[in-house]
């Protein structure tokens, strides 16, 4: 009985030791405690946002138009956004034309546009051909026949193809070049006898003077020298040429006597001027240099002379000449 009497005892001193340490203990903030209580009172006791607007809307109901927007009907000048002047590129815009169809390569080609074809490089090299026009020419020296009684003094092919290298190269100054030729001329004519063959069975007649043998007379002049090209006035580029010719030539006839050949030496002279023909269609310029490189055409008009020095045939051909340049 002791026993348990003891035991009861103990429990009870226990129970009461815990509910003594359950009790709440003094708060040691009580400053911040009071205010997460005021704002707890307030936050519970403030109106939903909901609440709010429908109180705003009952106290001042909403006008047509917000503040600014009557600020602005009655002050239109200080809203007014004022005009900027046009720049650089918006005066470039109104000046051109709208995009054109197909592209800029397309308008460019067609000459529409007003793009500027650019050339990548320099000058230094210049070719083309000339076709003689109006030719005198005198030929004489180891043919017993006169050279225009057996080939005639009418027109005949006279061609020739030249290439100029300029090393030397200004827009203003000019150029010097070295200069080469080669030409070919061609003609054809009919023999002579020099005395009139008579017939046979009527001696008072006769066959004429005329043979049936068929003659060819070639000539290939090559010239190396110099020239020299202005460039003052860039449209026309006035130009000279100097240069040592050899004059060759071959005859050929149609019966079993072997023709004449040989060769002659002499000196090639010239002047003209060359017109420049890209502003004629800027399209077909930029398509020759894109395909074969050529930069500038030229029409080329040019009054040459040529003598011989010496050789078994003496030439005495001048006259004008006219054909293309093209400088590369």
């Amino acid at each position: 009985m002791l026993v348990r009497r003891t035991g009861l005892l103990a429990l009870s001193g226990l129970l009461a030791g815990t509910c003594a340490f359950a009790e709440p203990a003094t708060s040691v903030q009580p400053y911040i405690d009071s205010i997460r209580g005021t704002l707890k009172e307030k936050t519970e006791s403030r109106p939903s946002l909901e609440e709010e607007r429908e109180r705003l809307r009952r106290e001042r109901p909403l006008e047509e138009g917000s503040f600014i927007e009557k600020v602005k009907q009655k002050n239109p000048e200080k809203f007014a956004t004022p005009a900027e002047p046009a720049g650089f590129i918006e005066e470039r815009k109104g000046k051109m034309e709208s995009k054109p169809q197909g592209g800029a390569i397309q308008a460019l080609h067609e000459g529409r546009s007003e793009l500027k074809a650019r050339f990548a490089g320099d000058i230094h090299n210049a070719a083309g051909f000339r076709v003689g026009a109006t030719l005198n020419r005198e030929v004489s020296g180891a043919t017993s026949k006169n050279f225009e009684d057996m080939y005639g003094s009418g027109f005949a092919p006279d061609v020739a193809l030249f290439y100029e290298y300029q090393p030397f190269r200004s827009e203003w100054l000019g150029n010097i070049g070295l200069y080469g030729s080669v030409g070919a001329s061609y003609f054809k004519g009919s023999g002579a006898f020099q005395f009139p063959v008579k017939k046979a069975w009527a001696p008072a007649d006769n066959f004429g003077s005329e043979s049936k043998t068929r003659f060819q007379f070639f000539v290939v002049p090559v010239s190396v020298g110099l020239d020299y090209r202005f460039n003052l006035f860039h449209f026309i580029r006035p130009f000279v040429i100097a240069a040592p010719t050899a004059v060759g030539y071959f005859e050929t006839r149609n019966d079993t006597v072997e023709g004449h050949q040989g060769y002659s030496k002499g000196l090639y002279l010239a002047g003209g001027a060359s017109l420049l023909l890209d502003w004629f269609s800027r399209s077909a310029t930029w398509d020759q240099y894109a395909t074969n490189g050529v930069r500038h055409s030229y029409l080329t008009i040019e009054y040459s002379r040529l003598e011989t020095l010496s050789g078994d045939l003496d030439f005495s051909v001048s006259g004008l000449s006219a054909g293309f340049t093209f400088e590369y």
